[in-house]
């Protein structure tokens, strides 16, 4: 099996295929680290839950961070070695199963990140429309000359009787 290990000297040694699976992997957790990591800080406080919730919230992310960093430096320091240590199998079937775990870490980290982001637009958008939606909604001043509102509206909903 080609392996990745890092020397005394740390020079990376192995197949260049090899370095690359294992450049994907570290790579790839440790953007799914700083993905979870962040959740916290970037998502949660967004969310209506109660403090105890909240605390195993960020525990469950921050522990899940720190499990993809060990594996992250797994990677890095012994290549697909680390990600296809399974009792029996190597050779061809050990580096298979590297490309198939790293496949899957650079799907989740796209996926984490692909969260992250579409959350914080989402979340945007949506306190962009309440915004509009208030505007639209408040009455307008009733002029001096007491002629209604543009938009209908009176002391009440717009458009609602007054």
């Amino acid at each position: 099996m080609p392996e990745l290990l890092l020397t005394d000297g740390g020079h990376a040694t192995g197949s260049p295929f090899a370095l690359i699976v294992s450049a994907l992997f570290a790579v790839s957790n440790l953007a799914i680290t700083g993905g979870y990591l962040s959740i916290p800080w970037l998502v949660l406080p967004h969310l209506s839950m109660p403090a105890d919730t909240r605390v195993m919230g960020i525990g469950f992310f921050g522990l899940c961070g720190t499990t993809h960093f060990g594996m992250g430096l797994a990677g890095l320091m012994y290549g697909p070695a680390a990600v296809a240590h399974v009792p029996g199998v190597d050779g061809a079937a050990a580096m298979v199963l590297a490309v198939v775990w790293t496949v899957i870490h650079v799907a989740q980290a796209v996926c984490t990140w692909g969260f992250i982001l579409k959350f914080r637009r989402d979340l945007r958008r949506a306190l962009a429309r309440a915004v509009e939606l208030e505007a639209r909604l408040r009455p307008e001043p009733v002029p001096a000359g007491g002629a209604a509102p543009a938009n209908g509206a009176g002391p009440g909903l717009a458009g609602a009787p007054s």
